[in-house]
């Protein structure tokens, strides 16, 4: 249970159908997922509380038509947004349209996105170097189906919001 001194915030996550986001939602906070694919239809949330941190997640489907009309209501107070790609060069360019479409929505600074190239024990994928080359923002490599992947990526978040509760606190 988060306490009182904890720092809120809110993380959305952001990618083309079955690259993972609610695999990774899953991941951290403990939850089992199945390898059947479901799509989430419009978004799901979700909460985790870790290292003085209660963080409210938003996971938004996928599918264009809920891209369009849910990002546009919902992304705004994200302290950061991960823009997830399965890691396959196909699914790494048309995430590059999904950057531009969020960073359209959000004031300039409103956020940190990152991206968190998922996939990465699959074969094809690109290594997360070079997805942060294409994408031009910073590239987290993680496979959400691993378990032990779960602290590095929260210590990822946690560096993260460490920064952006540093930006609040000299404003």
């Amino acid at each position: 249970m988060a306490s009182s001194n904890d720092s809120l915030g809110k993380i959305s996550f952001v990618g083309a159908p079955a690259v993972g986001k609610s695999t990774i939602m899953k991941m951290l906070t403990n939850k089992l997922a199945g390898r059947q694919y479901i799509p989430t239809q419009g978004f799901d949330l979700g909460s985790i509380s870790f290292k003085g941190f209660k963080l409210r997640m938003w996971d938004f489907g996928g599918q264009k038509a809920y891209l369009k009309h849910y990002l546009t209501q919902y992304i705004h107070g994200s302290d950061i947004v991960f823009i997830v790609t399965d890691s396959t060069p196909k699914n790494v360019l048309t995430t590059k349209e999904l950057v531009a479409h969020t960073r359209s929505l959000l004031p300039k600074e409103a956020c940190n996105i990152y991206c968190l190239a998922n996939k990465q024990d699959l074969s094809g994928h690109m290594k997360p170097s070079r997805v942060k080359d294409v994408l031009d923002i910073p590239t987290f490599g993680i496979s959400a189906v691993d378990p032990h992947q779960r602290d590095l990526l929260i210590g990822f978040i946690s560096e993260a919001m460490k920064i952006i509760t540093g930006e609040r606190e000299n404003i």
